[in-house]
């Protein structure tokens, strides 16, 4: 089972790779947004790693779960994150609607503004706030 650091390693990679694709933004931002989402999952490991009343390394659906039970302020960005993710890969949300292309969803600068710049960083400064740091070192998300 990953650590809580191997899953914020993990998440500073997907970090790495939106930041790789940078300019291409437009071109890709049907795989910005499916990395931002599994940035946002490692983040969400992390955090149910140190708690070891929570299952960690559960499905998406148990996940989903405890998210809204014990941590509905991180679900409010989480959710958005995975529905782009769903629509990005398999053009069609979870309540049956289907897109053409993933910008019929969201737009290239819409990924960039609302899941990048507002719910992926905003999930990340929850996630920041409830990891335990050891005296030693940082946690580094």
């Amino acid at each position: 089972m990953p650590s809580k650091t191997d899953h914020l390693t993990l998440a500073q990679h997907n970090q790495d790779t939106i930041e790789f694709l940078g300019a291409s933004h437009s071109d890709f931002s049907d795989w910005v947004a499916t990395i931002a989402f599994y940035r946002a999952l490692h983040l969400v490991e992390s955090l149910f790693y140190q708690d070891p009343s929570i299952v960690h390394g559960c499905d998406h659906k148990t996940r989903e779960a405890i998210l809204k039970r014990r941590y509905s302020m991180i679900y409010v960005h989480y959710r958005p994150l995975k529905s782009a993710s769903m629509i990005a890969r398999y053009l069609m949300d979870s309540g049956g609607t289907a897109y053409r292309r993933f910008s019929d969803y969201l737009k290239p600068t819409e990924v960039k503004s609302e899941l990048l710049e507002f719910r992926l960083k905003e999930l990340e400064k929850l996630v920041q706030m409830l990891l335990v740091v050891k005296p030693s070192g940082s946690t580094g998300v």
